[in-house]
């Protein structure tokens, strides 16, 4: 289908736009009082969402002909508008969900566990998506609503506690604007670290198959251009190079947690992960051949392990539980700010390359050293034990939960 690049720029930067409400979805999820948990509805609400994005997305061929399509005549209007609507409506369901999810793991585990879980498990979703690609089986978005579906079952078995709480509630919008103003020196010292993090990782990440098409196989991206083979093989290298960097995340997600109990842990793991990235995006650079591509590649992903970790678990020790919602969703939105950033300096690094994509990759190595310095003013609160367990003062007006037996209790006793 020929959709105007107009109407496809249009689409991609509602993206970011949805990502901007992640905050007030973590926020609604602090004060949900589900009787069957806070977070979880908004994981159920969100699959039901993806499903239907999916399924549209799948099928919108078919769709577009039942609208009155006629491919013999290349007129596709109807398939263009319902695949418009399947990208907007996974952009939502994707961002209704993220937020609530992550919380939810940090009100079950601890700030190391809980967070380097998250990493593993994105890791491991990350291998199959890219598998998937790489072996070119099927239909991709049929796999992603199974794959949705399937992965959500074991939340609706969580023991996840129902929150009640004590006086007047809070508005939504008033407690986030309140926790933006009020956000711990530390936590602003994290997002900085993951805003830079994500600023080296987005050019890698989305002309990493151009990098490799181009630069390594020689080949061109123009379809029935003479080498365009060659550059078809380039992105199916790609995504197995990008599997391997998933696969690296998920094993090293099992050692992380080790690294940053000890004390100051997180600070030095995140900063050598940082140095490590930026030394991979800077030999990317000069990269000629396959394997080359395949060992930074795979060593980005210690990196992606860590960055999508430890900025959560610092931020978790310096925020009160009934607002980790909100904070994660805060920690959420300097990712899309990252997304936006990279916009206008990749088309900056391509215009100076004079359209060289390995270009980019030196502005990736420099945002990774600058969000290693970040990382560097990282601390964790004197009230941590080594272990990283978290010990909190007791507050008399904390909100209460129900624990399986209906009772309530006060979260500011539970260590």
């Amino acid at each position: 289908m020929n959709v105007p690049t107009a109407i496809l720029n249009l689409v991609w930067a509602v993206g970011p736009i949805a990502g901007l409400m992640q905050p007030f979805f973590g926020t609604l999820s602090d004060r949900c009082t589900f009787r069957w948990g806070r977070r979880r509805i908004f994981l159920v609400i969100s699959t039901l969402i993806l499903l239907a994005g999916f399924m549209l997305l799948a099928f919108h061929l078919q769709i577009g002909r039942g609208l009155g399509d006629d491919p013999s005549k290349k007129r596709f209007t109807g398939g263009i508008v319902v695949s418009i609507i399947a990208i907007m409506v996974l952009y939502f369901g994707q961002n209704l969900a993220m937020t609530p999810s992550r919380a939810m793991v940090l009100d079950l585990c601890d700030e190391n566990e809980g967070n380097t879980m998250i990493a593993l498990v994105l890791g491991f979703s990350s291998v199959i998506s890219n598998l998937i690609i790489f072996a070119h089986i099927g239909n991709n978005f049929v796999f992603g609503s199974v794959l949705s579906a399937l992965f959500v079952i074991p939340t609706l078995f969580c023991k996840e506690q129902r929150y009640v709480p004590t006086g007047p509630q809070v508005n939504p919008a008033k407690a986030l604007f309140r926790a933006c103003v009020k956000m711990p020196r530390q936590v602003r010292f994290a997002a900085l670290a993951f805003f830079f993090s994500w600023c080296g990782y987005f050019p890698f990440n989305i002309y990493g198959s151009q990098l490799v098409g181009r630069n390594i196989f020689h080949g061109t991206p123009q379809r029935g251009s003479a080498h365009y083979s060659r550059f078809q093989q380039g992105v199916r290298i790609t995504a197995l190079g990008f599997a391997m960097m998933s696969l690296a995340t998920t094993i090293f997600s099992f050692f992380s947690t080790e690294l940053i109990k000890i004390r100051g842990g997180k600070r030095w793991t995140y900063f050598a992960s940082q140095i490590l990235a930026a030394l991979c995006y800077f030999l990317l650079f000069f990269a000629s051949t396959v394997p080359e591509v395949m060992i930074y590649f795979t060593l980005i992903g210690i990196n992606m392990s860590v960055f999508n970790s430890v900025p959560f678990a610092i931020t978790q020790l310096h925020v009160s539980k009934d607002e980790l919602g909100a904070y994660a969703g805060i920690l959420n939105v300097f990712v899309v700010l990252a997304q936006l950033f990279s916009l206008v300096s990749n088309a900056l690094g391509l215009l100076i390359g004079k359209g060289n994509i390995a270009v980019l990759m030196l502005f990736s190595a420099a945002y990774a050293l600058i969000g290693a310095v970040f990382t560097l003013f990282l601390k964790e609160p004197a009230q941590s034990t080594p272990s990283g367990d978290k010990v909190e003062a007791e507050e008399p007006t904390a909100p209460l939960l129900d624990d399986s037996d209906g009772h309530s209790i006060n979260i500011s006793k539970v260590v």
